[in-house]
């Protein structure tokens, strides 16, 4: 008897903590769905104001494929899964929408991309070890817009790390070194520096008018981030590796101030749309 009154009040305890885990766990689904729902409702009121016939999902992304086609990602284009049986590829994807804007179709969306490589090491006693190694591939925006003409031949244009870091002297020396054989060269040093043109020479140079150069230039200096254009057909992909995801709401606080939080959100869409602007400037581009 004795015995018992210990075991019944353990059984009441370890009853008890699941009780207690379980109310807090459905509090905390409760509060995600809530805040869920405070998301989509001013996303979908910032996007509107932006573009017409939105359609926005919180956790969606562009189909990969589509955007693997592009072949703006190096390391991605080239991987292939009977090639590298040690590694693997890391997707996700969230914040899709779809619309208009200026009256040609858009979609676009947060996405991520992480090579993992698994690496086997023997010590000097024989014993093996596996560990894995990530290397983020890109993590940022992705929007597709249809254009009101279609490029004559694929052209795309990256802006890799290591041509990021060109220093500004180097420039002024005339260093040409990371322009790779069979790049496409423009007249624009610094552009030719910073960017990496693949694809039709003609059409390049069909897009890449002084004018749009030194807008990308201009404007990329400012992203925070590195940037990547495929004009392919009658669509163009824009890619913005920045390390950061669209629509996130930092702090509660901002939960209180609506009106300011859609301003803030306006503001990360605003690269992508300045590109289109700049874009839609000239009807005859191509």
């Amino acid at each position: 008897m004795n015995l018992l009154v210990p075991i019944i009040i353990l059984i009441a305890f370890l009853f008890g903590i699941v009780c207690l885990f379980r109310l807090l766990s459905k509090k905390r689904n409760a509060t995600k769905r809530k805040l869920l729902d405070l998301k989509v409702g001013f996303v979908n009121e910032m996007l509107s104001e932006i573009f017409e016939d939105v359609e926005y999902n919180a956790k969606r992304c562009i189909d990969i494929q589509t955007m693997r086609d592009a072949e703006l990602i190096d390391g991605w284009d080239r991987f292939t899964e009977s090639s590298a049986f040690d590694t693997t590829l890391d997707f996700t994807g969230s914040d899709y929408f779809k619309g208009k804007y200026k009256g040609c179709e858009v979609e676009c969306c947060d996405f991520g991309v992480t090579k993992i490589t698994k690496k086997t090491e023997t010590d000097s006693d024989g014993k093996v070890t596996e560990r894995k190694e990530y290397e983020l591939l890109f993590k940022g925006q992705w929007m597709i817009c249809k254009l009101r003409k279609p490029v004559p031949h694929k052209v795309r244009i990256r802006e890799a790390a290591d041509r990021a870091t060109l220093s500004p002297l180097r420039l002024f020396a005339g260093d040409q070194s990371r322009v790779k054989k069979g790049d496409v060269e423009t007249e624009n040093a610094a552009f030719n520096a910073k960017f990496q043109i693949l694809g039709d020479g003609h059409s390049a140079f069909l897009i890449l008018t002084p004018h749009f150069m030194e807008f990308v230039l201009s404007a990329d200096s400012k992203a925070d981030g590195r940037t990547m254009l495929c004009f392919w057909d009658d669509r163009v992909h824009i890619a913005i590796f920045n390390r950061r995801d669209l629509f996130e709401v930092k702090r509660k606080k901002e939960q209180k101030n609506i009106p300011a939080l859609k301003e803030r959100l306006k503001g990360e869409l605003k690269y992508l749309t300045d590109i289109l602007d700049e874009l839609f400037q000239n009807d005859n581009l191509f």
